[in-house]
């Protein structure tokens, strides 16, 4: 009887234990952190429950497609689980991991769903063969080296929803050649662009409180830069060699500026309100400033003939930026007078006016002027004006003579574009087409074997011009040049002493009154050649990327001087450009020690494309060592 009891319990417990199993079957539970393959893709599992499933892209430490995979790969919004081919469940893609698609050179092209909210790290980088990129409309955040290094990528399309670019998010994406930050975005991260070497143009959205450390720097081809309206502080070496820089403008809400934020960009030119601090860090740190308030440009254009003259009315103008496109048209009235409002975008290469009737045939097919003497810069705010000459070609005469009246020969002469020498007797002559003229600033440089440049103006205004005039010639007679008054040049001869590199030094002269008069590279072997004139007071300094700058002053040059051997060899490590070798450059050197080469950073000290034990060397021998100035001393200037 108790054997027969048994056995009916036994029977019920296998009973209710396959019943579970029917209805339970541990084969189709799934857990967080499981992994699987869907498309020959793999996903790890982020959450599991009844009222959210969802995936991430890859592992987390590897690739999640093979690296011989090419041409393009479509991600779905859902995937599907199958264990031992029974079916598990559908999972929502959301993210995308670590790595996942790391080193995949051969994809070229990427097709992601919009459930996606975030890009982790390096997830595309070193996929060079990508070219065009489309990033979903649910991504919040690009993480750090999420595309770096993808060299083939031309663009990328980043949409409102994005709010955070991290560090070196797209950093030697050396073929992007524009992209579009949104408004959207909040955090743009140290490094994120630098070394985009094709970007040429780029705007900062106003919700960016600070443009971060290198941000763009190395961006060689970048060369203009518009600021946003709310961003308030630019950070060090934030657009550093950016060497195509000419132009950027800066908002009244920047009060922050760091010295080294435009180091090595050395045509930059920052534009901004009279007001703005940006105006005053351009004086200090002697960057030329333009104001970006609204310019009213103006000008009267008188039509002569001969000794005739009469407005050039009715006649359709172009206003031109310096690149020679179209900014905008207009038509000046019955008095031949026309006015124009422009902003300071307009305006930010030049403003510069050709008459269209006339000059039809100086445009080019895709609407750009060609540069002649027909084109001519206008200025705001003031009254310009123009003559324009309807008389065929037309003779400028004229003789240059010394104080005694005695002809000066070999005179070279510059008018505009055009260049003229004088003769025994000192007569020069321009053959000029017909043309508009600036009126009231005709002006010639004079330039006289070695010696320093003299500018001369003949007013060519009002009844003057109609007065000289005659049968398409202009007389403008004896023009005196007083060579005694005329300082002659000297040439500085040195050399600058340095470790092997492909980035050369840069040698600036500056003057008793702290101008700058010449800036040259040095040659291969590291000498230089700088010209100027006498002065008791000159300063040299020599400055070069991740050195400290070495300064000489009160140097007399009173003949052409040799400044020997500059000995900068000690001197290297300054890899942040802060003026000293810390331990602050010595923390990044090592943070990038034996990185492979497409790692490089400026820690590369000896330009051998890998960070390594030469390069810490350098900076040893550097380390605590501050920007250099000496006095002159003949003979004497290596460092002590």
């Amino acid at each position: 009887m108790k054997k027969q009891r048994t056995l009916k319990q036994l029977t019920a417990a296998i009973f209710c234990a396959l019943l579970l199993l029917v209805l339970f079957p541990i084969s189709a539970q799934a857990f967080v952190g499981e992994s699987f393959k869907f498309n020959n893709v793999t996903y790890r599992i982020l959450t599991e429950s009844e009222s959210s499933r969802t995936v991430q892209i890859g592992e987390g430490g590897s690739a999640a497609i093979s690296k011989d995979m090419e041409g393009l790969l479509e991600i779905p919004d859902t995937v599907e689980f199958y264990r031992n081919n029974i079916f598990i469940g559908t999972y929502t893609v959301t993210a995308i991991a670590n790595y996942a698609f790391y080193d995949c050179k051969l994809l070229a092209d990427i097709i992601l769903p919009s459930s996606i909210t975030n890009i982790n790290y390096k997830a595309f980088s070193n996929c060079k063969g990508l070219t065009n990129f489309i990033i979903p409309d649910s991504v919040t955040t690009i993480s750090n080296q999420a595309f770096s290094y993808c060299e083939g990528i031309k663009s990328i399309t980043i949409p409102e929803s994005v709010t955070t670019i991290e560090n070196e998010a797209f950093r030697n994406c050396i073929s992007l050649a524009s992209i579009t930050l949104p408004n959207s975005l909040t955090s743009l991260g140290q490094h994120a662009f630098e070394k985009c070497e094709s970007l040429t143009s780029i705007t900062i959205p106003g919700n960016i409180t600070t443009i971060e450390k290198y941000a763009f720097a190395n961006c060689w081809r970048l060369e203009s830069v518009i600021i946003s309206e709310g961003v308030k502080n630019i950070d060090d070496g934030a657009f550093d060699a950016c060497l195509s820089l000419n132009s950027v403008m800066i908002p009244h809400s920047v009060t922050v500026i760091s010295k080294s934020a435009f180091s090595y960009s050395y045509d930059v030119a920052i534009y901004s309100l009279d007001e703005a601090y940006a105006h005053l860090y351009a004086m200090v740190n002697d960057i030329p400033w333009f104001s970006t308030s609204l310019g009213i440009y103006s000008a009267v254009i008188i039509q002569y003939c001969g000794k005739d003259a009469s407005p050039l009315k009715k006649t359709e103008i172009a206003l031109f930026d310096s690149s020679g496109s179209i900014i905008t048209t207009v038509t000046t009235n019955r008095w031949g007078k026309f006015s124009v409002e422009l902003t300071p975008q307009q305006r930010i290469k030049g403003v510069y006016v050709l008459a269209l009737q006339h000059f039809g045939a100086m445009l080019t097919e895709d609407k750009k002027a060609i540069y002649s003497e027909s084109l001519y810069q206008l200025l705001p705010d003031t009254a310009n004006h123009l003559s324009y000459l309807d008389a065929g070609d037309i003779t400028i005469n004229g003789r240059i003579v010394d104080s005694t009246g005695k002809a000066i020969a070999d005179a070279i002469i510059f008018f505009t574009d055009s260049i003229s020498k004088t003769e025994a007797d000192g007569y020069f002559s321009f053959q000029l087409a017909q043309t508009l003229l600036l009126d009231g600033d005709l002006n010639l440089t004079v330039k006289k074997d070695d010696y320093a440049n003299s500018n001369f103006e003949v007013s060519l205004s009002g009844n003057n011009l109609t007065n000289l005039l005659n049968n398409g010639y202009i007389d403008i007679g004896d023009i005196v040049v007083f060579l005694e008054n005329w300082e002659p040049t000297y040439s500085i001869f040195g050399q600058v002493c340095y470790q092997a590199s492909k980035i050369q030094a840069t040698v600036t002269l500056y003057d008793s009154n702290d101008r700058e008069v010449a800036k040259v590279n040095t040659k291969d072997d590291g000498t230089f050649t700088l010209e100027a004139p006498a002065d008791t007071g000159y300063k040299l300094v020599i400055t070069k990327p991740c050195y400290l700058s070495y300064t000489i002053k009160d140097i007399p040059v009173k003949g052409s001087v040799d400044i020997r051997e500059i000995d900068i060899r000690q001197m290297a490590g300054d890899i942040n450009g802060d003026g000293v070798v810390n331990a602050e450059d010595l923390t990044h050197l090592l943070s990038q020690f034996n990185k492979p080469p497409f790692e490089k950073d400026n820690a590369d000290i000896d330009g051998s494309g890998v960070v390594n034990a030469i390069d810490l060397t350098y900076l040893l021998a550097g380390f605590n060592k501050k920007d250099i100035e000496v006095i002159w001393a003949e003979n004497t200037t290596r460092l002590p």
